[in-house]
């Protein structure tokens, strides 16, 4: 009877401990089911990606001009710049006739010649010519080469350069105020002087038509060109642009006004591309826009000019 007793609670005690672990794993059972799912959750691939992720899809751009204005990414090359219209009658590149007449400055930065050069061994018609001061340290360069390339030691004249507005008002015809090249204090007339040295733009003076790109100044009027430029061809009269646009135009048989028209075709986003002198320059037009200002393109990271033609826009040249 005794052992019975104790058989019998032996096997209570058994049923009790295989209830508890019956429980447990019950207890895991619903714990892995609840918490252990998203272990084993596959990732959904239309749900949002981290954009500092180096897996990220590089976003597109907006439009067909990305890289230039309007487009705000990183890689923008241009700030628009406001530009006074006024000065679309000022610069290198301005057009000067008696259609589109010279702005005289209240102040200009000109030099006498007479100063400038009288060490150079060049004669001058007078004393009171002048020019713009980077037009008059490129001719004593331009004149100092061809002596040195020619053994000549005399025999350049300047004849006519900068006319200040109460002397332009003495001439008459295409001098008159404000319609000639030389008003602008940038052109300038050469001649051989004494003759019996021979002629300018001939000979030995040929020189100044091959080389005076080289010091950034261009042949005006040039053979073959009168009907474009309005002006007789003449050898002698040379306008300090810039050596880009001057080699641009001598390579390619330009005059000025046929620069002007053809810089029409190029952008910010498709620039005319000029090397010279181991630089590259990147030279485009802007029209002007209506009203008192106009929105120009301008480069973030590199310098350039801004000139204006004198009638319809402005040209910007990317020096570097």
């Amino acid at each position: 009877m005794s052992r019975d007793k104790y058989s019998s609670g032996d096997g209570y005690m058994y049923v009790y401990l295989l209830s508890i672990v019956a429980c447990v794993v019950v207890a895991l059972v619903v714990a892995l089911m609840v918490f252990g799912s998203g272990l084993f959750k596959k990732p959904n691939p239309s749900g949002p990606v981290d954009s500092n992720s180096s897996s990220a899809a590089p976003s597109q751009p907006d439009n067909e001009n990305s890289g230039f204005l309007g487009d705000e990414s990183e890689t923008s090359r241009f700030t628009l710049a406001s530009v006074d219209n006024s000065e679309v009658n000022n610069g290198l590149l301005i057009l000067v006739n008696s259609d589109n007449r010279y702005a005289f400055p209240a102040e200009t930065d000109m030099v006498n010649l007479y100063a400038s050069l009288k060490d150079s061994n060049v004669s001058f018609s007078g004393s009171g010519l002048y020019l713009n001061t980077t037009a008059a340290k490129s001719l004593k360069a331009m004149c100092e080469a061809f002596y040195a390339e020619s053994g000549l030691n005399s025999g350049v004249l300047v004849h006519d350069a900068y006319l200040s507005y109460e002397k332009a008002l003495e001439k008459e015809g295409t001098d008159a105020a404000g319609a000639s090249d030389y008003h602008i204090g940038n052109s300038v007339r050469l001649m051989a002087w004494p003759s019996k040295v021979g002629s300018m733009g001939e000979g030995t003076f040929a020189w100044f038509l091959d080389n005076c790109y080289s010091y950034g100044f261009i042949l005006r009027y040039p053979e073959g060109k009168d009907a474009v430029s309005g002006h007789a061809a003449h050898k002698g009269i040379y306008r300090y642009v810039g050596v880009c646009h001057a080699y641009f135009m001598y390579k390619n048989n330009l005059c000025l006004e046929e620069y002007l028209e053809l810089l029409k075709q190029y952008t910010p986003e498709e620039p005319l591309i000029i090397d010279v002198q181991n630089k590259s320059y990147e030279v485009y037009y802007q029209p002007m826009e209506d009203g008192l200002t106009s929105g120009i393109n301008v480069p973030n990271d590199s310098a350039y000019l801004i000139s204006g033609n004198n009638y319809d826009g402005f040209i910007i040249t990317v020096t570097g």
